[in-house]
């Protein structure tokens, strides 16, 4: 990349950063002074860090660390267009792993209140987790767009996710979730909703740039890729490394849920 290209590349991604940065802390201000520090909220909280605890832990994290590398070298040495079919063997992979795994928790899910007494506060967090848990469908395959992206050397749309998540956010909380009335629980639940529609359209803005690119988002079943192998290889030790940091994270707010 050229340094004018780089210095420009490093403005846009800064300066989204700053925007998202700034509606974060209006949106805390706005969660704060709607929920403050019920158990609701605490229920929301946790049930929104699950999702996101697997997505930065194989979606941003190891998937994109180990696959931005390989996609690149296939681009360089074999072309684009080679580099757009190891993309899309990724893409079935991811999508249909994914399918495979919200099926299965959205099953756990249903049947464990039918089949064990839970407290009022664990309750909820499982009726959120209904809603939350598809949230990890569409971010994860955002974390895969980003890295086609990257690779591109576009980087506006990728940082647009967070800011898109706050805007939506922010409404939810000021304009969505007062739908609810006075039950924390219901206003709660609309704000889960939001969310998982902040998910589609976090992933819809990057469909564009992607077309724009040659990369067409269709399912190719060729298991034997040898990028595959060479992703393995990298995704292992990654996902180990990003395992210790999201781990220690998430019995954190474990134990503090609980307390």
């Amino acid at each position: 990349m050229k340094k004018s290209h780089l210095l420009k590349a490093a403005g846009i991604i800064g300066g989204l950063t700053l925007v998202s940065r700034i509606l974060g802390m209006i949106r805390d201000m706005a969660s704060a002074g709607s929920f403050g520090t019920s158990w609701q909220w605490d229920a929301f909280i946790y049930a929104f860090m699950l999702p996101n605890f697997m997505r930065r832990l194989v979606g941003e994290g190891a998937l994109s660390s180990a696959f931005i590398p390989v996609y690149t070298d296939i681009s360089q040495k074999k072309g684009k267009e080679a580099a757009a079919h190891f993309g899309r063997v990724v893409f079935t992979l991811l999508f249909w792993g994914l399918i495979v795994f919200l099926v299965l928790a959205e099953l756990v899910l249903w049947m464990f209140p039918k089949y064990f007494s839970l407290p009022p506060a664990l309750n909820l967090t499982v009726e959120l987790l209904r809603v939350l848990f598809p949230y990890l469908f569409f971010i994860s395959l955002c974390a895969l767009s980003s890295g086609i992206l990257n690779c591109h050397q576009h980087f506006s749309s990728p940082a647009l996710g967070p800011i898109i998540l706050d805007i939506i956010w922010i409404a939810g909380v000021l304009w969505i979730a007062p739908l609810g009335g006075s039950f924390p629980e219901n206003r709660v639940l609309l704000l889960s909703i939001c969310i998982l529609i902040s998910g589609i359209f976090q992933l819809g803005v990057q469909v564009p740039p992607l077309l724009k690119f040659g990369f067409v988002p269709r399912f190719s079943f060729d298991l034997n890729h040898p990028g595959l192998r060479q992703v393995g290889k990298l995704m292992l030790p990654a996902v180990l490394g990003f395992a210790i940091l999201q781990i220690n994270m998430l019995v954190d707010m474990t134990l503090g849920f609980w307390v």
